[in-house]
Protein backbone atom coordinates (compact mmCIF):
# COMPACT_ATOMS: atom_id res chain seq x y z
CA UNK A 1 0.00 0.00 0.00
CA UNK A 2 1.73 3.11 -1.25
CA UNK A 3 1.75 5.87 1.71
CA UNK A 4 0.97 9.63 1.31
CA UNK A 5 2.72 10.16 4.71
CA UNK A 6 5.73 12.50 5.84
CA UNK A 7 8.76 10.47 6.65
CA UNK A 8 9.86 10.30 10.42
CA UNK A 9 12.97 11.73 11.49
CA UNK A 10 15.85 8.89 12.29
CA UNK A 11 16.13 9.93 15.50
CA UNK A 12 14.03 11.35 18.19
CA UNK A 13 14.75 15.26 18.55
CA UNK A 14 15.35 16.98 21.63
CA UNK A 15 12.19 17.17 23.66
CA UNK A 16 10.90 20.88 24.17
CA UNK A 17 9.40 21.62 27.76
CA UNK A 18 7.05 23.67 26.67
CA UNK A 19 5.24 24.43 23.08
CA UNK A 20 2.38 26.69 22.53
CA UNK A 21 -0.37 26.85 19.52
CA UNK A 22 -0.33 29.12 16.76
CA UNK A 23 -2.06 32.31 17.83
CA UNK A 24 -1.74 31.65 21.83
CA UNK A 25 0.05 34.77 22.00
CA UNK A 26 -2.93 36.84 21.17
CA UNK A 27 -5.27 35.29 23.13
CA UNK A 28 -3.44 35.12 26.15
CA UNK A 29 -2.54 38.82 25.63
CA UNK A 30 -6.37 39.73 25.16
CA UNK A 31 -7.33 37.56 28.50
CA UNK A 32 -4.59 38.72 30.35
CA UNK A 33 -5.68 42.03 30.29
CA UNK A 34 -9.29 41.22 31.03
CA UNK A 35 -8.05 39.15 34.39
CA UNK A 36 -5.80 41.93 35.45
CA UNK A 37 -7.98 45.00 35.02
CA UNK A 38 -11.06 43.13 36.58
CA UNK A 39 -11.28 43.63 40.59
CA UNK A 40 -9.82 40.44 41.41
CA UNK A 41 -6.16 40.98 39.82
CA UNK A 42 -4.42 38.36 42.07
CA UNK A 43 -6.86 36.08 40.83
CA UNK A 44 -6.21 36.97 37.60
CA UNK A 45 -2.71 36.62 37.44
CA UNK A 46 -3.20 33.19 39.27
CA UNK A 47 -5.49 31.95 36.17
CA UNK A 48 -3.27 33.97 33.71
CA UNK A 49 -0.14 31.92 34.85
CA UNK A 50 -2.12 28.52 35.17
CA UNK A 51 -2.90 28.96 31.57
CA UNK A 52 0.05 29.65 30.15
CA UNK A 53 1.95 26.95 31.85
CA UNK A 54 -0.75 24.67 30.94
CA UNK A 55 -1.21 25.04 27.57
CA UNK A 56 2.54 25.36 27.32
CA UNK A 57 2.84 22.00 29.08
CA UNK A 58 -0.09 20.49 27.08
CA UNK A 59 -0.22 21.30 23.80
CA UNK A 60 1.49 18.70 21.22
CA UNK A 61 1.59 19.69 17.37
CA UNK A 62 0.00 16.84 14.82
CA UNK A 63 -1.39 15.15 17.66
CA UNK A 64 -5.30 14.73 19.27
CA UNK A 65 -5.13 17.68 21.53
CA UNK A 66 -7.23 16.11 23.95
CA UNK A 67 -5.07 17.21 27.14
CA UNK A 68 -5.57 20.80 26.52
CA UNK A 69 -9.02 20.14 25.73
CA UNK A 70 -8.78 18.61 29.50
CA UNK A 71 -7.21 21.54 30.65
CA UNK A 72 -8.47 24.35 28.88
CA UNK A 73 -12.22 23.84 29.77
CA UNK A 74 -11.45 23.26 33.38
CA UNK A 75 -9.47 26.45 33.52
CA UNK A 76 -12.90 28.00 31.74
CA UNK A 77 -15.11 26.77 34.72
CA UNK A 78 -12.63 28.01 37.19
CA UNK A 79 -11.90 31.46 35.74
CA UNK A 80 -15.01 32.58 33.73
CA UNK A 81 -16.69 34.53 36.81
CA UNK A 82 -13.23 36.58 36.71
CA UNK A 83 -13.64 37.33 33.37
CA UNK A 84 -17.60 38.43 33.76
CA UNK A 85 -16.11 40.46 36.87
CA UNK A 86 -14.58 42.31 34.42
CA UNK A 87 -17.21 43.18 32.27
CA UNK A 88 -20.14 43.46 35.00
CA UNK A 89 -17.86 44.94 37.63
CA UNK A 90 -19.05 42.29 40.22
CA UNK A 91 -16.80 40.38 42.23
CA UNK A 92 -16.98 36.78 42.48
CA UNK A 93 -18.80 36.76 45.47
CA UNK A 94 -21.49 39.26 44.26
CA UNK A 95 -22.00 36.94 41.16
CA UNK A 96 -23.44 34.03 43.39
CA UNK A 97 -26.77 33.38 45.05
CA UNK A 98 -24.93 31.04 47.85
CA UNK A 99 -22.47 32.26 51.00
CA UNK A 100 -19.42 30.57 50.73
CA UNK A 101 -16.09 31.25 50.43
CA UNK A 102 -15.71 31.81 46.89
CA UNK A 103 -12.57 33.78 45.90
CA UNK A 104 -10.70 30.62 47.25
CA UNK A 105 -12.41 28.63 45.75
CA UNK A 106 -11.16 29.96 42.74
CA UNK A 107 -7.88 30.20 43.86
CA UNK A 108 -7.67 26.52 44.99
CA UNK A 109 -9.83 25.24 42.13
CA UNK A 110 -6.59 26.88 39.71
CA UNK A 111 -3.85 25.87 41.89
CA UNK A 112 -5.16 22.10 41.92
CA UNK A 113 -6.04 22.05 38.20
CA UNK A 114 -2.51 22.79 38.16
CA UNK A 115 -1.11 20.42 39.88
CA UNK A 116 -3.19 17.92 37.75
CA UNK A 117 -1.81 19.47 34.73
CA UNK A 118 1.77 18.74 36.22
CA UNK A 119 1.21 14.60 37.54
CA UNK A 120 -0.75 14.65 33.52
CA UNK A 121 2.58 15.85 31.50
CA UNK A 122 5.32 14.35 34.16
CA UNK A 123 3.43 10.91 33.50
CA UNK A 124 2.71 11.46 29.39
CA UNK A 125 6.03 13.11 29.51
CA UNK A 126 6.68 15.76 26.93
CA UNK A 127 5.96 16.06 23.13
CA UNK A 128 8.90 14.48 20.62
CA UNK A 129 9.29 15.79 16.80
CA UNK A 130 9.05 11.66 15.98
CA UNK A 131 5.81 11.17 17.92
CA UNK A 132 4.73 13.95 16.39
CA UNK A 133 4.96 12.92 13.18
CA UNK A 134 4.20 9.23 13.77
CA UNK A 135 0.33 10.26 14.40
CA UNK A 136 0.26 12.16 11.36
CA UNK A 137 1.96 9.66 9.15
CA UNK A 138 -0.65 6.71 10.53
CA UNK A 139 -3.27 8.99 9.54
CA UNK A 140 -2.40 9.68 5.59
CA UNK A 141 -1.19 6.07 5.61
CA UNK A 142 -4.87 4.41 5.71
CA UNK A 143 -6.95 5.13 3.04
CA UNK A 144 -9.90 7.11 4.19
CA UNK A 145 -12.84 4.65 3.39
CA UNK A 146 -11.01 2.43 5.81
CA UNK A 147 -11.55 5.35 8.57
CA UNK A 148 -14.76 5.61 7.44
CA UNK A 149 -15.73 2.11 8.01
CA UNK A 150 -14.36 1.50 11.35
CA UNK A 151 -16.10 4.35 11.93
CA UNK A 152 -19.48 2.56 10.59
CA UNK A 153 -18.41 -0.57 12.45
CA UNK A 154 -17.57 1.38 15.80
CA UNK A 155 -21.28 3.82 15.79
CA UNK A 156 -22.93 0.52 15.17
CA UNK A 157 -21.66 -1.65 17.99
CA UNK A 158 -22.20 1.31 20.29
CA UNK A 159 -25.41 1.59 19.21
CA UNK A 160 -25.96 -2.09 20.31
CA UNK A 161 -24.10 -1.53 23.47
CA UNK A 162 -26.40 1.40 24.76
CA UNK A 163 -29.32 -0.67 23.88
CA UNK A 164 -28.09 -3.45 25.54
CA UNK A 165 -27.21 -1.28 28.72
CA UNK A 166 -30.91 -0.81 28.85
CA UNK A 167 -31.38 -4.12 30.45
CA UNK A 168 -27.95 -4.84 31.88
CA UNK A 169 -28.34 -3.78 35.61
CA UNK A 170 -24.97 -3.26 36.82
CA UNK A 171 -23.26 -4.17 33.45
CA UNK A 172 -24.14 -0.60 31.99
CA UNK A 173 -21.80 1.21 33.29
CA UNK A 174 -19.12 -1.02 31.70
CA UNK A 175 -21.05 -1.41 28.26
CA UNK A 176 -21.30 2.43 28.34
CA UNK A 177 -17.99 2.93 28.52
CA UNK A 178 -17.60 0.53 25.30
CA UNK A 179 -20.17 2.17 23.94
CA UNK A 180 -18.12 5.68 24.04
CA UNK A 181 -15.43 4.48 21.86
CA UNK A 182 -17.00 5.16 19.09
CA UNK A 183 -16.00 8.76 19.34
CA UNK A 184 -12.07 7.61 19.07
CA UNK A 185 -12.85 6.40 15.62
CA UNK A 186 -15.17 9.58 14.80
CA UNK A 187 -12.56 11.62 16.01
CA UNK A 188 -10.11 9.72 13.95
CA UNK A 189 -12.31 10.06 10.88
CA UNK A 190 -12.23 14.09 11.22
CA UNK A 191 -8.33 13.90 11.53
CA UNK A 192 -7.89 11.94 8.66
CA UNK A 193 -10.49 13.73 6.68
CA UNK A 194 -8.71 17.54 7.76
CA UNK A 195 -5.40 16.48 7.01
CA UNK A 196 -6.53 15.21 3.27
CA UNK A 197 -5.98 17.74 0.61
CA UNK A 198 -8.79 16.37 -1.34
CA UNK A 199 -12.25 14.74 -1.10
CA UNK A 200 -14.34 12.87 1.63
CA UNK A 201 -15.83 16.59 3.11
CA UNK A 202 -19.19 15.88 2.09
CA UNK A 203 -19.04 12.59 3.31
CA UNK A 204 -18.18 13.83 6.30
CA UNK A 205 -19.97 16.02 6.72
CA UNK A 206 -23.45 13.70 6.58
CA UNK A 207 -21.62 11.71 9.06
CA UNK A 208 -21.27 14.70 11.53
CA UNK A 209 -25.35 15.90 10.56
CA UNK A 210 -26.36 12.17 11.44
CA UNK A 211 -24.24 11.69 14.74
CA UNK A 212 -26.14 15.58 15.77
CA UNK A 213 -29.31 14.19 15.11
CA UNK A 214 -29.04 11.14 17.03
CA UNK A 215 -27.48 12.88 19.76
CA UNK A 216 -31.11 14.94 20.14
CA UNK A 217 -33.68 13.47 22.72
CA UNK A 218 -33.09 12.18 25.72
CA UNK A 219 -33.19 13.44 28.95
CA UNK A 220 -29.81 15.33 29.12
CA UNK A 221 -29.21 15.15 25.32
CA UNK A 222 -25.06 14.74 24.25
CA UNK A 223 -25.16 17.36 20.96
CA UNK A 224 -22.14 18.43 22.39
CA UNK A 225 -20.15 15.90 22.37
CA UNK A 226 -20.19 15.72 18.04
CA UNK A 227 -19.16 19.30 18.08
CA UNK A 228 -16.35 18.88 20.39
CA UNK A 229 -14.69 15.46 18.83
CA UNK A 230 -15.41 18.00 15.47
CA UNK A 231 -13.48 20.52 16.77
CA UNK A 232 -10.61 18.59 18.34
CA UNK A 233 -9.99 16.19 15.21
CA UNK A 234 -9.69 19.59 12.94
CA UNK A 235 -7.08 21.60 15.08
CA UNK A 236 -4.97 18.43 15.48
CA UNK A 237 -5.39 17.83 11.68
CA UNK A 238 -4.40 21.04 11.47
CA UNK A 239 -1.67 22.14 14.13
CA UNK A 240 -0.13 25.43 11.60
CA UNK A 241 -3.86 25.97 10.96
CA UNK A 242 -4.55 28.81 8.09
CA UNK A 243 -7.03 31.54 8.32
CA UNK A 244 -9.57 29.36 7.13
CA UNK A 245 -9.56 26.77 9.52
CA UNK A 246 -9.40 29.33 12.15
CA UNK A 247 -12.38 30.37 10.40
CA UNK A 248 -14.11 26.68 10.65
CA UNK A 249 -12.69 26.21 14.10
CA UNK A 250 -14.74 29.53 15.72
CA UNK A 251 -17.62 28.74 13.52
CA UNK A 252 -17.66 25.40 15.19
CA UNK A 253 -17.60 26.69 18.81
CA UNK A 254 -19.59 29.32 18.05
CA UNK A 255 -22.54 26.78 17.03
CA UNK A 256 -21.74 24.74 19.93
CA UNK A 257 -22.15 27.91 22.25
CA UNK A 258 -25.62 28.75 21.02
CA UNK A 259 -26.87 25.73 20.83
CA UNK A 260 -25.94 24.78 24.72
CA UNK A 261 -27.76 28.21 25.13
CA UNK A 262 -31.11 27.25 23.39
CA UNK A 263 -30.82 23.52 25.13
CA UNK A 264 -30.43 25.75 28.36
CA UNK A 265 -33.48 27.60 27.64
CA UNK A 266 -35.62 24.68 27.28
CA UNK A 267 -34.59 21.91 29.61
CA UNK A 268 -36.78 22.50 32.06
CA UNK A 269 -39.88 22.48 29.71
CA UNK A 270 -38.34 19.45 27.71
CA UNK A 271 -37.52 17.22 30.72
CA UNK A 272 -41.03 18.30 32.64
CA UNK A 273 -42.48 16.63 29.12
CA UNK A 274 -40.16 13.38 28.48
CA UNK A 275 -40.72 12.38 32.24
CA UNK A 276 -44.42 13.15 31.67
CA UNK A 277 -44.08 14.92 35.27
CA UNK A 278 -42.98 12.32 37.27
CA UNK A 279 -39.38 14.38 37.76
CA UNK A 280 -37.37 11.25 37.35
CA UNK A 281 -34.46 10.84 35.74
CA UNK A 282 -36.33 8.84 32.55
CA UNK A 283 -37.92 9.18 29.05
CA UNK A 284 -41.58 8.17 28.64
CA UNK A 285 -42.01 9.47 25.35
CA UNK A 286 -41.40 8.13 21.62
CA UNK A 287 -38.37 9.46 20.03
CA UNK A 288 -40.23 11.58 17.21
CA UNK A 289 -42.13 12.94 20.36
CA UNK A 290 -38.69 14.03 21.72
CA UNK A 291 -36.84 15.94 18.94
CA UNK A 292 -40.52 17.45 17.90
CA UNK A 293 -40.82 18.78 21.26
CA UNK A 294 -37.23 20.28 21.11
CA UNK A 295 -38.42 21.95 17.81
CA UNK A 296 -40.94 23.19 19.24
CA UNK A 297 -39.58 25.03 22.23
CA UNK A 298 -36.77 26.30 20.35
CA UNK A 299 -38.54 28.00 17.61
CA UNK A 300 -40.62 29.58 20.77
CA UNK A 301 -37.93 31.60 22.57
CA UNK A 302 -37.75 34.93 22.00
CA UNK A 303 -34.13 36.92 22.13
CA UNK A 304 -34.68 38.17 26.58
CA UNK A 305 -34.83 33.92 26.38
CA UNK A 306 -31.81 33.42 24.84
CA UNK A 307 -30.58 36.57 27.23
CA UNK A 308 -30.79 34.81 30.19
CA UNK A 309 -30.33 31.13 29.10
CA UNK A 310 -26.81 32.65 28.51
CA UNK A 311 -26.25 34.17 31.52
CA UNK A 312 -27.28 30.61 33.25
CA UNK A 313 -24.94 29.22 30.83
CA UNK A 314 -22.53 30.94 32.30
CA UNK A 315 -23.50 30.05 35.67
CA UNK A 316 -23.45 26.44 34.89
CA UNK A 317 -19.89 26.55 33.03
CA UNK A 318 -18.51 28.32 36.13
CA UNK A 319 -18.82 25.35 38.53
CA UNK A 320 -17.01 26.59 41.77
CA UNK A 321 -19.77 27.90 44.07
CA UNK A 322 -20.66 24.92 46.14
CA UNK A 323 -16.50 24.18 46.07
CA UNK A 324 -17.06 27.70 48.00
CA UNK A 325 -20.31 26.94 50.12
CA UNK A 326 -18.09 23.47 51.22
CA UNK A 327 -15.16 25.77 52.78
CA UNK A 328 -17.15 27.66 54.32
CA UNK A 329 -19.00 24.12 56.33
CA UNK A 330 -15.48 22.27 56.13
CA UNK A 331 -13.99 22.02 58.63
CA UNK A 332 -16.18 24.69 60.47
CA UNK A 333 -19.36 22.19 60.66
CA UNK A 334 -18.32 18.85 59.24
CA UNK A 335 -14.84 17.34 59.38
CA UNK A 336 -13.15 16.49 56.69
CA UNK A 337 -13.79 12.86 55.14
CA UNK A 338 -10.07 11.89 55.58
CA UNK A 339 -9.71 10.18 52.01
CA UNK A 340 -13.33 8.19 52.13
CA UNK A 341 -14.68 9.89 48.84
CA UNK A 342 -11.38 9.08 46.91
CA UNK A 343 -11.62 5.42 48.55
CA UNK A 344 -15.52 4.80 47.95
CA UNK A 345 -14.89 5.97 44.11
CA UNK A 346 -11.57 3.82 43.37
CA UNK A 347 -13.44 0.59 45.34
CA UNK A 348 -16.65 0.96 43.99
CA UNK A 349 -15.98 -0.36 40.53
CA UNK A 350 -15.15 -3.78 42.14
CA UNK A 351 -17.95 -4.27 44.20
CA UNK A 352 -20.98 -5.43 41.76
CA UNK A 353 -24.09 -5.20 43.02
CA UNK A 354 -25.27 -8.24 42.76
CA UNK A 355 -22.43 -9.70 45.48
CA UNK A 356 -23.12 -6.35 47.40
CA UNK A 357 -26.78 -5.68 47.47
CA UNK A 358 -26.92 -3.53 50.16
CA UNK A 359 -24.36 -0.86 48.22
CA UNK A 360 -25.93 2.77 47.80
CA UNK A 361 -26.27 4.95 44.25
CA UNK A 362 -24.09 7.56 44.66
CA UNK A 363 -26.90 10.77 45.45
CA UNK A 364 -24.86 13.59 44.64
CA UNK A 365 -27.30 15.83 45.70
CA UNK A 366 -27.47 14.08 49.05
CA UNK A 367 -23.89 14.70 49.76
CA UNK A 368 -23.86 18.09 48.20
CA UNK A 369 -26.51 18.85 51.06
CA UNK A 370 -23.99 17.13 53.59
CA UNK A 371 -20.80 18.99 52.93
CA UNK A 372 -22.84 22.34 52.43
CA UNK A 373 -25.82 23.14 54.19
CA UNK A 374 -27.70 24.28 51.03
CA UNK A 375 -30.51 22.35 50.56
CA UNK A 376 -30.10 21.75 47.13
CA UNK A 377 -32.49 20.02 45.03
CA UNK A 378 -31.90 16.02 44.51
CA UNK A 379 -33.22 13.18 42.61
CA UNK A 380 -37.22 13.82 43.91
CA UNK A 381 -37.05 16.98 41.96
CA UNK A 382 -35.27 15.14 38.76
CA UNK A 383 -31.96 16.24 39.23
CA UNK A 384 -28.22 15.91 40.81
CA UNK A 385 -25.94 18.62 42.05
CA UNK A 386 -22.55 17.89 43.09
CA UNK A 387 -19.65 19.78 44.93
CA UNK A 388 -17.20 18.65 41.67
CA UNK A 389 -14.25 17.13 42.54
CA UNK A 390 -11.99 19.78 43.65
CA UNK A 391 -14.14 20.41 46.09
CA UNK A 392 -14.65 16.66 47.25
CA UNK A 393 -10.39 16.47 47.61
CA UNK A 394 -10.82 19.67 49.71
CA UNK A 395 -13.62 17.65 51.71
CA UNK A 396 -11.04 14.59 51.80
CA UNK A 397 -7.98 15.87 52.54
CA UNK A 398 -8.01 19.88 53.15
CA UNK A 399 -6.48 22.50 51.36
CA UNK A 400 -2.68 21.63 50.91
CA UNK A 401 -3.57 17.56 51.23
CA UNK A 402 -6.11 17.81 48.15
CA UNK A 403 -3.00 19.11 46.11
CA UNK A 404 -1.11 16.22 46.58
CA UNK A 405 -4.16 13.99 45.79
CA UNK A 406 -4.77 15.89 42.54
CA UNK A 407 -1.19 15.53 41.92
CA UNK A 408 -1.95 11.91 41.50
CA UNK A 409 -4.95 12.13 39.71
CA UNK A 410 -2.73 13.89 36.78
CA UNK A 411 -0.09 11.31 37.49
CA UNK A 412 -2.69 8.45 36.73
CA UNK A 413 -4.08 10.23 33.78
CA UNK A 414 -0.49 10.72 32.19
CA UNK A 415 0.01 6.85 32.87
CA UNK A 416 -3.01 5.68 30.94
CA UNK A 417 -2.09 8.97 28.03
CA UNK A 418 1.17 7.46 28.13
CA UNK A 419 0.14 3.79 27.69
CA UNK A 420 -2.59 4.38 25.00
CA UNK A 421 -0.34 6.94 22.89
CA UNK A 422 3.21 5.05 23.02
CA UNK A 423 1.86 1.07 24.29
CA UNK A 424 2.32 -1.76 21.65
CA UNK A 425 -0.66 -2.47 20.07
CA UNK A 426 -2.36 1.36 20.54
CA UNK A 427 0.73 3.80 19.50
CA UNK A 428 0.17 6.43 17.52
CA UNK A 429 -2.89 7.81 16.64
CA UNK A 430 -5.77 5.19 17.84
CA UNK A 431 -4.05 5.32 20.99
CA UNK A 432 -4.25 9.26 20.71
CA UNK A 433 -8.40 8.72 20.01
CA UNK A 434 -8.95 6.42 23.14
CA UNK A 435 -7.08 8.61 25.18
CA UNK A 436 -8.94 11.32 24.08
CA UNK A 437 -12.75 10.03 24.81
CA UNK A 438 -11.44 9.45 28.51
CA UNK A 439 -10.07 13.27 28.34
CA UNK A 440 -12.86 15.08 27.64
CA UNK A 441 -15.68 12.52 29.49
CA UNK A 442 -13.47 13.71 32.62
CA UNK A 443 -12.88 17.15 31.49
CA UNK A 444 -15.17 18.86 34.21
CA UNK A 445 -15.06 20.21 37.56
CA UNK A 446 -18.63 19.48 37.74
CA UNK A 447 -18.14 15.82 38.15
CA UNK A 448 -18.33 14.48 41.88
CA UNK A 449 -15.44 13.24 43.22
CA UNK A 450 -16.59 9.45 43.57
CA UNK A 451 -18.44 9.57 40.10
CA UNK A 452 -14.99 10.54 38.41
CA UNK A 453 -12.50 8.20 40.46
CA UNK A 454 -15.32 5.11 39.81
CA UNK A 455 -16.10 6.49 35.54
CA UNK A 456 -11.76 6.32 35.52
CA UNK A 457 -11.57 2.84 36.92
CA UNK A 458 -14.24 1.70 34.52
CA UNK A 459 -13.28 3.11 31.66
CA UNK A 460 -9.77 1.98 32.47
CA UNK A 461 -10.99 -1.85 32.61
CA UNK A 462 -13.29 -1.89 29.72
CA UNK A 463 -10.77 -0.13 27.30
CA UNK A 464 -8.07 -2.40 28.36
CA UNK A 465 -9.80 -5.56 27.13
CA UNK A 466 -10.40 -3.71 24.24
CA UNK A 467 -7.17 -3.07 23.33
CA UNK A 468 -5.17 -6.54 24.07
CA UNK A 469 -8.82 -8.59 22.52
CA UNK A 470 -9.60 -6.56 19.28
CA UNK A 471 -7.41 -4.29 18.69
CA UNK A 472 -4.76 -6.17 17.31
CA UNK A 473 -6.64 -7.57 14.39
CA UNK A 474 -8.28 -4.44 13.72
CA UNK A 475 -4.56 -2.26 13.51
CA UNK A 476 -3.74 -5.21 10.90
CA UNK A 477 -6.53 -4.72 8.85
CA UNK A 478 -6.00 -0.71 8.56
CA UNK A 479 -2.46 -1.76 8.32
CA UNK A 480 -0.85 -0.19 10.97
CA UNK A 481 1.40 -2.85 12.06
CA UNK A 482 4.98 -1.74 13.10
CA UNK A 483 6.98 -3.30 10.43
CA UNK A 484 5.27 -1.18 7.99
CA UNK A 485 5.48 2.01 10.06
CA UNK A 486 9.28 1.77 10.84
CA UNK A 487 11.95 3.81 9.50
CA UNK A 488 14.06 0.99 9.49
CA UNK A 489 12.22 -1.08 6.98
CA UNK A 490 10.91 1.96 4.74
Amino acid sequence: MASRAMPLPTAPRRARIFVFPPYFGFVAAVLGAILLLGPHPALGLLSLVVLVLGVGLLWRPNEIPSMLFFFGYQWLESSLNLVRAFFSGMTVYEQTTTPGAHETAVALTLTGLLCVVAGLRFFAGPTTIEASVLVRQQVLAVPVRKWITAYLVSMVTSLILLELSRFSGGLSQPLLALASLKWAFFLILTYAVFAETRGYKLVWLAIFGFEFLLSLGGYFSSFRLVFIYAFLGILGAAPRMTSKQVTLLALTATVAVFLGTVWTAIKLDYREYVNQGTRSQTVLVSRSQQVERMVTLSTQLSADDIGVALSSLADRISYTQFFGAAISYVPAIRPHTEGAIAASGITRPFMPRVLFPNKEPIDESEHTNEFTGLGVSGIEQGTQISIGYMGDAYIDFGKLGMMAALFTLGCGLGLFYRRMTQGQHTRGIIGGGIAAVLMVDMSDIGIGGEKLLAGIVIWIVMISIFVYSALPNMRRWLGLVQRTLSPRNR
